[in-house]
């Protein structure tokens, strides 16, 4: 079957761009060169299990094995989490701050890492820092070790159940934690991502667990950034209070006016 032909198969069922980039992970081309292979004869059955994948809702991200974030490219599977637009809001809240200190020898810790996203575009775009990422799960670290190498960087990469097994003091703290409780899974992400970086019980345990701890890993003048969950910013703010003392606390909304990430400083 030629690729217009497939195209136009799927047309009606299936977004035009989600179709150009089935086609282009399959022919391993550039999603605007496809127009050159029109007339390229293919094995439908082959391109087809890519396209009853989609149908089945499962995220495209997973069938592609990749997603941009922050203009860098990450491989992903069903081994992380996909990495979240929202969570570009976060990034640029960190390097924006850090841009206006001295960041050079910096020790900066991505907890709960998953792909390494978070930590390994800081490392990207602020190349003085040391960047551990840490995560309780070793199939996620697998998934971060392959970015790290893709994006030739070098960074600490830790398997601990939060500070467990680590024995260091960090200056920067960054955390994209599991913040949804039980009771908000979507068909989508219950099916296909993995629970263990989505849910917690209530969707605050999690932060109880990390505050209860954290000033054993922290400099004298730190910052931590948190992304959180809308709704459930007084209570983690409480539970911030309980733990650290003279702080500041700020939150910022996302693009749809949700509270999404928290800022702690040191006073």
């Amino acid at each position: 079957m030629k690729i217009k032909e497939i195209i136009d198969l799927y047309i009606k069922k299936i977004p035009k761009d989600d179709i150009y980039l089935l086609i282009s992970s399959f022919l391993n081309c550039k999603k605007l060169d496809i127009i050159k292979y029109y007339d390229l004869d293919i094995d439908y059955s082959k391109i087809e299990k890519l396209f009853k994948r989609y149908e089945n809702k499962e995220p495209i991200n997973y069938i592609l094995k990749s997603k941009e974030f922050y203009g860098l490219n990450f491989y992903v599977d069903e081994r992380v989490l996909i990495p979240r637009f929202e969570t570009e809001i976060l990034v640029e809240k960190v390097i924006n701050k850090l841009q206006k200190i001295d960041n050079k020898k910096l020790n900066l810790l991505d907890l709960c890492c998953g792909s390494g996203n978070i930590g390994l575009t800081l490392k990207y775009n602020l190349e003085e820092l040391n960047v551990d990422l840490v995560d309780i799960s070793n199939e996620a670290l697998e998934v971060a070790k392959i970015n790290m190498n893709n994006l030739n960087l070098r960074v600490n990469i830790i398997n601990s159940d939060l500070f467990k097994k680590l024995n260091k003091k960090y200056d920067v703290i960054v955390c994209n934690p599991p913040y949804l409780a039980e009771d908000e899974a979507s068909y989508q992400t219950d099916k296909y991502e993995p629970h263990l970086a989505l849910y917690t019980k209530d969707g605050i345990e999690i932060f109880e667990r990390i505050f209860k701890n954290i000033s054993n890993y922290l400099n004298p003048n730190f910052l931590i950034f948190l992304e959180i969950g809308d709704g459930h910013y007084k209570k983690i703010e409480k539970v911030i209070n309980k733990y650290l003392k003279n702080i500041k606390i700020n939150l910022y909304y996302d693009y749809n006016d949700r509270e999404r990430i928290v800022i702690i400083e040191s006073l």
